[in-house]
């Protein structure tokens, strides 16, 4: 295809004529937003390869490197192809027909020029028609295992793999939607389309401005937020050009589905704005709960393969002290000893004075700001792990001190091995770029648990 859209320029820049191209765009610039709102459609296949991002190995890196190259190769394509038409064939014959690119190449190179063209046209649309159920079948799919639609969207068939139930689907609605008429068709789709994209760069600015600590996105979107504002201000402008009509239309679509989601979703699905972290910043905290923030979390461990080891679930069960003043180190390990008491079989006192003495055979603060109490137990079989932050420090002494991190190891002696493994761990999560500030900037215990747990590391066996 590529090959023969690459001939089909060489050829037809040779045989251009130049009094087509008189007047330039007689209905003004206002004529050409128009055209570009109606063909926006066309530029929707780049974007079809996001819905399938679950079947690509490395997508940080890969999918926006193919969507920029598309975007490039696909742009060239479209603005040669159109030169030429409209250079090579004569007003009366471009308004009039179904077959631009074919009638130009039978001006150009006869009737082989049409034959290949023709060709070329049959396999564009067999690519496309391709890709396009393949997109569309994932979103069924996708929202049947969210529970946003009846579970049996998301059946896979056990041979081949494939959402079969979601691919008869798309196909079913095509075929309705080749009962629509062409003009009014492509309208409605570049309305929707418009309106995606509208809401794709509305999205894009709640979710950066929440700030939610587990949105780590591999790829930032550059001249944020000017570019994405830019954007809106475009969808906005095209949208007026396509026409109540096709405004209506859509609207029609968005009040179904609004319909829908008080009749079904909202029952089987919880579901948590970045919109509300985003007022949290104004308003109080209590009004917004922690569930996309876990959706997020979970998110980061499928894209980045985590395997949760022992070291993370203890850290998930881990006490963790937030401390908002100044404090000795004795202070604290009181304070701790209280907390590990529960798991230990030791009193508080007796855990307070195996820190304080391991203390004294040498500093466990590792580095500034950094301290790593670790203690060996008397009952088989226990290993404990907590947490704490100091944002004023605590007095470690020496020059290490003041130390915001403390990460409280205990361990019995059968469970030497988890012990340095676990040290390890600490190591590698706290020597990543910039885990201090990270540390000091969370907001809250669940931020810091999630700011250990979703830092990478390798996990131990």
């Amino acid at each position: 295809l590529l090959i023969s859209l690459t001939l089909f320029a060489g050829f037809g820049l040779t045989n251009l004529s130049p009094g087509h191209f008189r007047p330039i765009a007689p209905g003004g610039f206002s004529g050409i937003l128009a055209g570009a709102a109606l063909v926006f459609v066309s530029f929707g296949g780049l974007t079809k390869v996001t819905s399938v991002a679950e079947e690509v190995k490395r997508p940080g890196r890969d999918l926006p490197v193919s969507m920029f190259l598309a975007l490039t190769v696909v742009t060239i394509l479209y603005f040669v192809s159109v030169l030429i038409c409209v250079g090579v064939l004569d007003p009366s014959v471009l308004s009039q027909t179904g077959m631009p690119i074919s009638e130009a190449a039978s001006v150009i190179a006869g009737k082989t020029g049409l034959t290949v063209m023709s060709i070329a046209a049959v396999l564009a649309f067999l690519s496309t028609a391709n890709a396009g159920i393949l997109a569309s079948a994932r979103f069924p799919f996708a929202m049947s295992r969210d529970h946003l639609l009846p579970a049996g969207l998301s059946s896979i068939s056990r041979k081949k793999g494939v959402p079969w139930v979601s691919i008869v689907l798309t196909g079913v609605i095509i075929i309705l939607l080749l009962l629509l008429d062409f003009t009014h068709l492509v309208k409605l789709a570049s309305t929707m389309m418009l309106i995606l994209f509208l809401f794709v760069n509305i999205s894009l600015i709640v979710m950066r401005e929440s700030r939610i600590h587990t949105y780590k996105p591999e790829f930032r979107s550059p001249g944020y937020p000017w570019i994405q504002l830019l954007g809106i201000a475009g969808m906005l402008v095209l949208l007026a050009k396509l026409g109540q009509s096709a405004l209506t239309a859509s609207l029609i679509v968005i009040i179904g589905g609004t319909i829908w989601y008080f009749i079904y979703t909202r029952k089987r699905a919880q579901r948590e704005y970045a919109l509300l972290h985003l007022t949290a910043r104004v308003f109080p905290r209590e009004l917004v709960k922690d569930g996309l923030v876990k959706e997020l979390a979970q998110v980061l461990r499928d894209r980045d393969h985590i395997t949760e080891d022992r070291f993370d679930d203890l850290v998930s069960e881990a006490v963790i002290l937030d401390i908002d003043k100044p404090i000795e180190m004795k202070e604290f390990f009181r304070m701790a000893s209280e907390k590990l008491e529960d798991s230990l079989c030791l009193e508080s006192n007796e855990i307070d004075k195996l820190l304080i003495e391991r203390e004294n055979d040498s500093s466990t603060a590792m580095r500034e700001g950094l301290a790593i109490p670790h203690i060996i137990v008397p009952c088989p079989g226990r290993f404990s792990v907590l947490l704490a932050r100091c944002r004023e420090g605590v007095d470690f002494g020496g020059e290490n001190s003041p130390v915001r991190m403390i990460f409280v190891l205990a361990g019995s002696r059968d469970e030497r091995t988890f012990h340095l493994r676990a040290l390890m761990a600490i190591a590698e999560i706290t020597s990543s770029p910039d885990f201090d500030s990270k540390w000091l900037k969370c907001r809250n215990i669940g931020e810091l648990r999630d700011l250990v747990l979703l830092t990478k590391r390798r996990r131990l066996e």
